[in-house]
This record gives C-alpha cells, structure tokens and sequence, in this order.
C-alpha cells in the first residue's frame, strides 16, 4: 500500500474515533438562564445533563454547593427533579437579597468526559417599604397661598432596584418638566429614590389631592402617598338686601339688612358697623357664601345712620365694605322750661322752652295759670339728625302777689300724631317775723356738763325761714322743725368750762331777706378745775433735805379749794393765792413743805382741789424721788447654817436711789468671785462660793467655805456694808482610832477615838461592841476626842470595839478598834476536827485551829516523831495562817498516804504564855458523822428557816438531807437539802397552824450518818397573808371544775326570793321611817330650841350643800361628849344633840330659813319629852336613846359610815357644847358702827361702815378704802363656837 493510501487511512482511523467518541461526551440538555425573582418567592434555576457521566453540584458566586441534593447547611436550597434522566435543577426558597448572585451549574469529569458548567444569574427583585412626602402625613392637608410656589418632595425607600416615581393630580398623571428624580443606594443594594415637583397653586387647585405613586416590578400594589392643598385666597365683595336707598323708616319699627359675601378661602368674616361701631359679627356660612343679617328695632339714632358690612378672611389685604344710610322719622322725647324757679313780687321773668330733636321739627305752644301766651319760636337742625325747636315768654310779677304761678309749654308733632308736655312752678318769695328763744332764763347759771336745750322759733315767710344757731361766730348743730308757717330749731348744749360768758344766738332768713333777723342768749357756768399741777422744788431730792410741793389749779368757777393728802391722811398745806384763769373763772395755789427721807422715797402726795359749789373735786399725785445710799434690809439671821455638799443662795439685796447697786463680797478681806463683773467666767459653773451682785450662790459646799463674808452695797449717793457668818456642817468623820491593843488579862484596856465634825455634839461619839456588857467600860468625851477604859479585862474580852461617830448631820461614820486579851493557845477540839480521812495514794487534810495571844506556833507528830515539810518534804507540807486577831491555823498535808500513815497524831500549839495539844486521827474515808446543833430560825405559815453546824464529813463531798413530820401521824417526809453544801435551809409546804418535829442527817457516796438525836419542833403560824388568801383560793377554784346545773338553779332561786324579801322590807321600813319622821317635824316645830339646831342647818343661800358647811360641822363636831350641855340655850340640865351629816339633808324635809323662826331644818330630831325618857330608862347609852329601835340605830349608823367613808373622816357620834348662843345669820351686833351683809347667809363675814358724828358716811374722792376696824374685832364680834376663815372656802372673797 502507498504511502498515501496509508495516510488516508490513518486520517480515516482518526475521524471515526472522533466522530464515536463526540457521539458519546455529556452536555447540557437544558442550560440555566438569567431569572428575577420577588423577595419572599421561589426560584429556580433549571439544569438538564445529557448522557451524564459526572457528579453534578452547583456553586454561587464561586462557593460550591456540595453533591448532596439536600445541600447540607441552605436550608432553603435544594436539587430537585430525576437525577437519572439528567435533571439537576436548583431550587431556592422564599428568596432573599443575599440569595442574590451568579450562579453555575457544574457537572463532573471521568475519564471519558470533561467536565462541563453553564452559567446563570438570580436577580432578587426587593419591593420599596414606603412612600412619603417630606414634612406631611399621608392625607394631610397642605395650607398655601395662592400664587405661591410650593415643593413637593417624594422619597421610596428601599426598593431593589430602584423604583421609579409618578406625580398624579386628582387622579390625573402629570408630566410636568418641573419634576426632578435622584436614585441613591440605601444599604445591601436597596436604593431610595426622590422625586420633587415644584407648584405655583392657584384658587383651582383649593381641595385638589396630589399623589406621588411608587411604580416597581415587584409591588403587587402601587404604594402612594398623597397631600390636600388648601389654597387661601380672598373672598367676594359683600352685597347689603333688605333696604332701598330713599327709603324711610318710622321709630320703632323692626328691619334686617342681609348682608352676602361668596368665594374666599377661609370663607370671608362679615361684620355690621353702625357708624363704625361694631354690632354684629354673628356670621353663618353654606357651600362657598357667607351671610350676616342684622336684625334691630329702628330708634332716633338710627336716623341718617350708616350701616356698613365689612368682609374680609386672613390673606385679605384690605376688608371689602357695602354700605346703606337711613332716613327715620320720629318725635321729640322731652320737652325741657327754664328759668328761675323763684320770683319777688316786681320782678320781670322769663321763661325758655326747649324741645330734643324730632324729625320733623315740632311747634311749641304756652299756657300761663290755664291762659294761652304767644311766645317766640326758633328751629335749628341738630348735629345728630332732625330738628329741635325752642320758644321764650316773659311776665311781670305784682307787687302784692303771694301765690305761685303755673307755666306750661306744648311740644306738637303733626305729622307723627304725638304732643309733648312740660310744667314750671314759679314761686313768689317773701321774708319771716323775727325769730324768738324759748326755755332760757336770763342770768341763771348752769353746772358744767348739764345739757341745756334752747329753742328759737320764727314764724310766717315765703320760703319757710331758715334758722341757725351760732356759738360766737361759729355756728353749732341743731334740729329744726316746722309747723304750719312755724319754723323752730332746737339746740342742744352740752354745757362746758369754755361756755362760761359765751352768746348764743340764733339768725332766721331766707331767699327774700335782706339780712338775718337775729335773737341772743348770753351763758354762765360753774365748772370744777380740769386738773391740778404739782411742782417739786428742788428738782433732785436727798434724804435729810427739804422739798417743797407747790399745787395749782386749774380754771375754776367759783375758784376752787386745795387740800393735801399721804397716804390717805390729810395734811395742811399754805395758801399762796388766787389768780385769773381762762373761761373767766380762777386758780387757786397752794405750797406744802417737807422734811425728807429715805423712807420718804416713792411716797405718794395728792394734792386735791374741790368746787364747793359744784362740790366736784379733782387731784393730782407726786411720787418722790429720794435719793440715797444703799440701806439693806433687815436680816433675817446673821448666821446661815448650811450642810457640806449642799448648794443654796443667799440675798443680800438692798434698797437705794437711784436704784443701780453694785455689789462687792468680802470673805477674809479677799474678794469672792464675781460671776457677772468677770465677762470670762461667762460659761465658769460655780464651784463652792462665788456671788452674782447681790446673792451669794453657794454650789456643793465645802467646810473650807466657812467664814465670815461681808457685802458691800454701793450706788452714786454712797456705799453700805453688812456682814454674814457661814456656818458649814459636816457630818462626824473618825480621822483616828487605836488600831489594836494587846493587854494582860485582869489589867485595864485603853482605846481612844478621834473625830471631826460641826457642830461637834455633847455625844457625838459612843462605843459599842455586840453582846458586850459596856457598863464594865467607862467613856469620856472632850472636843471630839473620847477614851474608853475597859476594866479588869479577860480571854472572853478579845474583840473588836466600834467607835460610832454621829453629830446628826449625814450617815454615821464606825471604825472598829480590836481590843487581844493575851493568853496561852487554846485548841479547837470540835468534832469535825479531830478526825481526817484519804484514800491511799492521794492527799491527807488535816487542820489544827486554836486561839491565844501573843503568836501561836505548831508543831506536828506521829506515833512520837515530829513530822514536818523541812524533816520529809516529799512526804509532808505544812501551812499555817491567822484567821482573825486571836485565831490560827495549821494544815498538815500527808502526801501518798500508805498503811502506816494511817493513825493518831499530835498537834502541839505554843506562845509565851504556854501550850496546848490535840490529837488527830487519820483514817480511810468513810461515810459522815450527823449534823450537830440543828436550831430553828425563823417560822411563818408555810415554811421553816433551819440552820445547823457540819460533823466529820468522812473525807468526802457531803450533803444533807432534812426529816420531818406532823405530829400525831407516824409517816415521815423528807427533803434534801440545795444547794448541798448549805447548812441554812427554808423548808417549805408545810400546814399552817400545825406542829412538827424534825432532824436531820449527812450522806457523802460512801453512805449516810444515823438522823441527829436532838429533835427540833417547830410550829408553823395559823395566820396567812392575804395574798397567800387568793392564791389558794384560785388554785381550789381552778381544780373544781364546773359547778353542777342543779346547784347553780338552787342558788339563784334562793337569791331571787332573798332579794324580793330585801325590797319588802326596806319599803315597809322606808313608810315606817317616813311616819315617824312627820311626827318628829310636828314635835320640833313647838320646841324653843330651834335656833341652837340652826347652826347645823344647810346653807340658805343657794340650798346646796357648801364647803363652809362641811367645815363648820368638822369643826363643832369636836366637842361631842356625854356630859350635860352648859349653853345658855339649853333649858334642861342634859340636851344631847345628834351630830348631823350632810347627807341627812336630802332625805328630810327642808324648811328654808327665816320661813318659821321655829322650825329645824332637820327632822331628826325627836321631841323633847321622847329624849328625857330615854335618858332616864338609859342613861349608860347616850347616842341610841335617839332611836326607837335597835334596828333603826343599826341602819342609820350604818348609812352615816359609808358617807363618812366617802369623805375620809371618822365617824363619831356626841353632841356639841356651846358657851353662847349663835347670833341671827342677817344681822350681827358690832361696836363702832352697823353691820350689813348682804343675805342672811352666815358664810359672809359682816362688814362695817365708818360714820361720822353727823351719821353721814365718810366718803373721799381721792382714797375710796376708808380704815375701818381691824379683823381683830370682827372676830372679836363673833361668839364663840363660829369659825371664821380667812378666805371663805369655795366663795370669792
């Protein structure tokens, strides 16, 4: 084969493997496109692979999506349709901006195919979220005026892409080339787009609705938003209906002019204006007008009125008027005469009148006294519109006329129909007959401050005359009256000094006179001086000088008299002359001298100046002004007693002129501390003494403030000084006293006591010691030094003495002075002490206690050695100590105790004077030895205070335990003893009133002793507390519980019937009671013995019971006694009389006094005859032999308890003597004068009134507190048994 043959056939291999192998590559079916999809949608983006080989997956924006169809991690992303036939397409839902992008479908290799992709972009179309018209809502309304360019400016917002913009007007599109669109990007590609058109408004365009509509593809609805022009322009020119021009309107009738205005944005403001006055703005609108219709009733001011309507709105440049004139016909409203109203006789008068305007003018017609005169008419035109008229008429008045005369004058409107008219008086004048004075007599004087009345009376004149009265030329008030042709005026002079000569007169006129006719009074009165001046010469006054006082009157008539007095006594000055005064009248002087002094100071002088005429006085008082050095006031006491530690003030004020004192106080020729000259010791507290001027203040006193302290008073006339002693007391304070003396026995003893104190008393120190016979003692005292000598000494005399140191001035104040008797030891051989206990391996305790004076020392031994801390330290300690002056005490302690330190040993105690030795056992511990010398303290009704002294307590911890029982049972009761170590015990729970016997035994934990033999008895109080009372008997009332029914039925039966028993018998006592009361009134009315029961009778001033009352019968009821009555009153030789309780009085009949002068007010008491019989067949019972009956003395004693309980007084039954009778309660007996009261009341002290040897009263103008008799003879008037308080209880006095 050719090369080229082959070459062809390689070409040939070549092309069939290309063409095979292009017949099975994988490509796309179906590519994905471009999509837009609305937010919110679903997208998808379609992806068909033909013969598919490879996996297929999606990317976005390069970022690829995986090959799982579910497309892990975008949830809204999925692969949906067959995959075996090829089919991968993307499906997005509810699409997002994000979601937004370029997207690639991509499909695998292998190794037969390439790879393939295809390319798509998914467009999210976002809708725009609003519209709005910058600066106005949706719907708003725009205001604007005309002829006024206006922007309106529309922003979309949010849309994607942006949307576009349409301008509508009343639904029509415009497309005006004023209209300017901008785009902006908002935010993740969202653009807002503004549009703005620009307006020139004009009256069409009023109402019209602009829209601005945002236009976008993926808005299911347009989205608009829309304004309202209002467009303000000016309205129409009003036109006026309802009246023609020439028209004329009658007065009073009613028209309305209508006034309309159209168009106008707001619609125009009518207004009606009357001759530019505002009358109406009540304007109404409808549609595109305004009306305003002015309805009134035609009157004169309406005529030629111009009515003008005014229109206008806001945006008015000027307001718009129409304008009507009226014509109206009316009459004249009053008619108006002038001229004089008063005429004398040949006088010529005329008379004017005048007409107000009318339209048309009016004629005017005279009639004089009913007769026509024809008078002189004028019409002029009124500057207000229409016509007056006016007319004159003049007449000539007679010379004899005297009657008034009638003008009147007719105002006549023909063509209205209507006539005016007006009347004028015209009086005729003439003058009165002189006036005359009436009720004043010529020369007769008048007493200052009497009311005179004065009367002038004139008579006739035409007018009535006028009358004044004149004081000099002054004129005065007074009243005028008329009757008839009779004019009078009274006045009325209240009559003073200043009157004195004065003319009075009184002037009658009127129009007619020439002159006044005039008549005059001329007036004397007698007046008393105003007052009185007092000159004190020299103008300072000193003690020991003269003054003299000159006293001058003032104008009196007649001149006056002075007289002088101090302090309510007369003294007898020197005339010095009488001088003229005002008023006419004249002053009287009149000089008083004096010798002068300090007790003159602040004297009052009255210098008095009577009219005796008028016997009217005035006066004047001086007080003097005596200057002077201090005087102190008497003291009280030179010495001032004062406790130390207490605090209290002394004032030494004393008295000078002038009255700024100063004070300086001395002590020791050192001044004390002043704490008001000293302005740094402001805030200094006082400390001991210091003084504040004149009170020395003494704070916390000390006995170093003793002393003598001398104040020294001093003022501009000179210094006083006075001296005081300050005498501080202490109480006694022992500064010394022998601490201990040691003595031999059979010798004497010495103690000796010093003490301090003021005041130092005769027994301010004694000596005393317990149990201890002083009279074997002697004491001696001197300026607070006392020895005390103990005789013939003994042992037993060892002890302490107290020296008690008291001058009754604070506590008491004890030291104890220790008196040791020597004598060789003596050892305590007690029980509890010879015996000791250990357990082995511990500590043995063993005590030795023995007295003796001097120093007692010990020694110990066992089985014959002397045992000791220095012999055996390990083994033994010993310890020794003073209990008191004469007691010791050795302790051996055996440490480690084996068996052969069990047993006796021996203690030795030693001094000077010689020896003294026990023996003591040591043994195991064991159980302990009985209590000794159990006794009985104290006993009440319930518990027992027991004491006892401790035996051997086996070694051990012990305690007690108390055995007890009540005689007459055998069984015991026992009681243990707390705490255990006490040996005083209270035993409680015991009976009351019952007898016991008791002992008493020790236990420790190795057992108990045997009960003491010694038997204690005891018996308990039958007396229980009231207290105690209670307690028991709530406790039993607590434990019983609930009564049974049955009793309480019984009970209350049985209480009810008691009860009406009770009321029975207190009525049938009560009637009983009530019986022989009457009969005992009627007995008491014969009796003569009225006025002695009186006395104790309720008060008849106001019929209440009073504290007098009380107090008098207190007071009486003292002398109650069973012996006979010795009081003149008493006619029999024994008269008991019952003590009488105030609250008898309201259950007796009360008789008032003075209505029978001899009846008793009380009841209670029996006849004459009842109370002798019963004094013979009694005489041992003084105060039963009243009452009939036992029983009636029972109640009536028990009633006058429980009162007497109410007020807190005892009870007490007797009678009352008296020495003299009781006086009558109205009038009483008195020397030097009456004795007035003011009711028959005795609780009101008599008075008396002074009188002269005239029996006229002494009466004084200058000092109305006359001297009468001192309290001392009032009560010296008063019989004896009558108290008379100062102050009456429960009056003012």
């Amino acid at each position: 084969m050719t090369f080229k043959s082959r070459l062809v056939l390689v070409f040939s291999l070549l092309f069939s493997i290309v063409i095979f192998g292009q017949k099975l590559q994988q490509h796309f079916r179906v590519e994905p496109h471009n999509q837009e999809v609305i937010e919110g949608q679903e997208a998808e983006l379609r992806c068909e692979v033909e013969q598919q080989a490879g996996a297929v997956q999606w990317s976005k924006d390069g970022f690829v999506l995986g090959f799982d169809r579910a497309i892990p991690g975008y949830v809204r992303y999925s692969m949906i349709g067959n995959p075996n036939q090829g089919v991968h397409n993307l499906l997005i839902k509810n699409a997002r901006l994000e979601d937004d992008g370029e997207y690639q479908c991509q499909v695998g290799p292998t190794p037969d195919n390439h790879a393939i992709r295809a390319n798509a972009r998914l467009n999210v179309l976002v809708p725009p979220t609003s519209v709005v018209i910058s600066d106005y809502e949706n719907g708003s309304v725009v205001e604007i005026h005309q002829l006024q360019s206006l922007s309106l400016t529309c922003t979309v917002i949010g849309g994607k892409p942006a949307a576009h913009i349409k301008w509508f007007r009343k639904n029509v599109e415009l497309r005006p080339d004023n209209v300017e669109t901008k785009t902006k990007e908002e935010k993740k590609q969202k653009f807002n787009t503004v549009s703005t058109i620009t307006l020139t408004p004009n009256p069409d365009d009023n109402g019209a609705i602009y829209t601005c509509q945002a236009v976008h593809h993926a808005l299911v609805k347009p989205l608009r938003s829309s304004v309202i022009l209002s467009v303000l322009f000016p309205p129409g020119p009003p036109a006026i209906d309802g009246f023609q021009a020439g028209q004329a309107v009658r007065s009073g009738d009613t028209i309305t002019l209508s006034c309309v205005s159209r168009g106008g944005n707001p619609l125009a403001q009518l207004v009606w204006f009357k001759n530019n006055q505002q009358v109406d703005f009540s304007y109404t609108t409808s549609g595109r007008k305004s009306t305003n219709k002015h309805t009134f009733v035609v009157d004169t001011s309406d005529n030629n009125a111009i009515y003008r309507c005014e229109a206008s709105n806001i945006i008015s440049p000027q307001p718009m008027n129409a304008v009507v004139k009226l014509s109206v016909l009316f009459a004249s409203s009053e008619v108006k005469v002038s001229g004089p109203k008063e005429a004398k006789p040949g006088e010529a008068v005329t008379l004017s009148c005048a007409t107000s305007r009318s339209n048309p003018a009016a004629e005017i017609n005279w009639l004089v006294d009913g007769q026509h005169l024809k008078g002189t008419n004028t019409i002029s035109a009124d500057p207000n519109g229409g016509w007056t008229t006016k007319s004159n008429v003049t007449v000539i008045i007679e010379l004899q006329e005297r009657h008034s005369r009638i003008f009147q004058c007719f105002a006549v409107n023909k063509e209205l129909g209507e006539t005016k008219v007006e009347s004028h008086v015209l009086s005729i004048l003439y003058p009165p007959d002189p006036p005359t004075i009436l009720g004043f007599t010529k020369g007769r004087s008048i007493r200052a401050g009497e009311t005179q009345k004065v009367t002038c009376a004139s008579t006739g004149g035409n007018p009535l005359p006028a009358l004044k009265w004149f004081r000099e030329d002054e004129e005065v008030k007074s009243v005028s009256t008329t009757s008839g042709n009779v004019v009078s005026s009274e006045v009325t002079i209240e009559t003073k000094e200043r009157d004195n000569g004065v003319e009075y007169r009184c002037e009658a006129s009127n129009s007619a006179s020439t002159k006044p006719l005039i008549s005059e009074i001329k007036l004397t009165v007698h007046f008393p001086p105003s007052g009185v001046t007092i000159k004190v010469k020299p103008p300072k006054q000193k003690a020991g000088g003269k003054v003299n006082l000159i006293c001058e009157s003032a104008s009196s008539n007649p001149a006056s008299l002075i007289t002088w007095w101090r302090n309510g006594f007369l003294l007898q000055g020197s005339p010095s002359g009488i001088f003229d005064a005002p008023h006419g009248g004249k002053s009287t002087r009149n000089l008083l001298q004096l010798n002068v002094t300090s007790e003159d100071d602040g004297s009052r002088y009255t210098c008095q100046a009577m009219n005796e005429v008028l016997e009217r006085s005035v006066h004047s008082t001086v007080t003097l002004n005596i200057t002077y050095k201090p005087e102190f006031y008497k003291l009280q006491k030179e010495i001032y007693d004062i406790v130390e530690g207490n605090s209290t003030f002394i004032n030494l004020t004393a008295r000078g002129n002038p009255n700024f004192i100063t004070y300086n106080w001395v002590k020791d020729g050192k001044p004390v501390v002043d704490i008001q000259v000293d302005r740094e010791l402001n805030n200094f507290k006082c400390s001991g003494v210091c003084s504040q001027g004149p009170i020395l203040r003494i704070t916390n006193v000390t006995r170093t403030n003793s002393g003598r302290y001398k104040c020294e008073a001093t003022n501009e006339e000179g210094t006083s000084e006075t001296t005081i002693i300050l005498n501080v007391l202490y109480p006694a304070t022992i500064s010394k006293v022998t601490q201990v003396t040691m003595v031999e026995q059979s010798t004497n003893a010495y103690l000796e006591c010093v003490a301090g104190a003021n005041p130092l008393t005769d027994n301010m120190i004694f000596w005393r010691r317990l149990d201890f016979d002083m009279n074997r003692t002697k004491h001696y005292l001197e300026n607070g030094h006392s020895f005390l000598t103990i005789y013939n000494v003994s042992q037993e005399d060892s002890g302490a003495f107290q020296c008690v140191a008291d001058n009754g001035i604070g506590p008491k104040h004890l030291k104890e002075s220790y008196l040791v008797v020597k004598h060789k030891p003596i050892i305590d051989k007690s029980s509890p002490l010879l015996k000791a206990a250990s357990e082995k391996g511990e500590t043995a305790k063993l005590i030795c206690r023995g007295n003796g004076a001097p120093n007692i020392t010990f020694t110990w031994s066992h089985e014959g050695a002397t045992v000791s801390g220095s012999i055996r330290p390990v083994k033994y300690f010993t310890g020794v100590s003073k209990l008191d002056l004469i007691t010791w005490e050795s302790i051996l302690y055996v440490k480690d105790v084996k068996n052969h330190d069990y047993g006796v040993y021996e203690c030795v105690a030693r001094n000077d004077l010689g020896f003294d030795s026990v023996k003591i056992t040591l043994n195991s511990t064991s159980q302990p030895d009985p209590p000794i010398g159990m006794k009985v303290l104290n006993v009440d009704h319930n518990t027992a205070m027991l004491k006892w002294n401790p035996g051997f307590d086996g070694g051990l911890p012990q305690a007690y335990r108390i055995r007890y029982k009540e005689n007459g049972y055998e069984a015991y009761q026992y009681a243990d003893v707390h705490p255990p170590n006490a040996t005083v015990y209270n035993l409680t729970g015991l009976g009351v009133g019952m007898d016991y016997t008791l002992s008493i035994q020790a236990f420790n934990e190795m057992g108990a002793s045997e009960f003491t033999t010694d038997i204690v008895k005891v018996k308990t109080s039958s007396e229980v507390p009231d207290a105690e009372t209670e307690r028991a008997i709530t406790k039993v009332l607590s434990e019983k519980g609930e009564l049974p029914r049955i009793i309480i039925v019984s009970v209350s039966i049985v209480g009810t019937f008691l009860l009406a028993l009770n009321v029975v018998l207190v009525i049938c006592f009560v009637r009983r009671r009530r019986k022989k009361r009457l009969e005992e009134e009627e007995s008491d009315q014969t009796s003569s013995k009225a006025a002695t029961i009186e006395m104790y009778a309720p008060s008849s001033y106001n019929d209440t019971v009073n504290g007098e009352t009380m107090s008098s019968t207190s007071e009486k009821s003292e002398g109650y006694s069973d012996g006979p009555s010795t009081g003149e009153y008493s006619e029999e030789p024994v008269k008991p009389v019952l003590a009488k309780y105030l609250l008898d009085q309201d259950r007796d009949s009360y008789i008032p006094d003075g209505t029978s002068p001899h009846s008793s007010p009380y009841g209670r008491y029996p006849p004459e005859g009842s109370i002798q019989s019963s004094l013979d067949t009694q005489p041992e019972l003084s105060h039963r032999h009243l009452y009939e009956t036992e029983e009636e003395f029972y109640v009536d004693a028990l009633r006058r308890n429980a009162f007497n309980q109410k007020l807190g007084e005892k009870v007490s039954y007797g009678r009352i003597e008296y020495n003299s009778p009781p006086l009558p309660p109205s009038r009483t007996a008195a020397s030097g004068g009456e004795i007035y009261n003011v009711t028959a009341d005795a609780r009101y002290v008599p008075f008396t009134v002074s009188r002269t040897a005239n029996n006229m009263p002494v009466l004084s103008t200058f000092n109305p507190n006359v001297p009468g008799p001192s309290p001392g003879v009032y009560r010296d008037q008063i019989p004896d048994g009558i108290t008379i308080e100062e102050e009456m209880p429960g009056h003012l006095v």
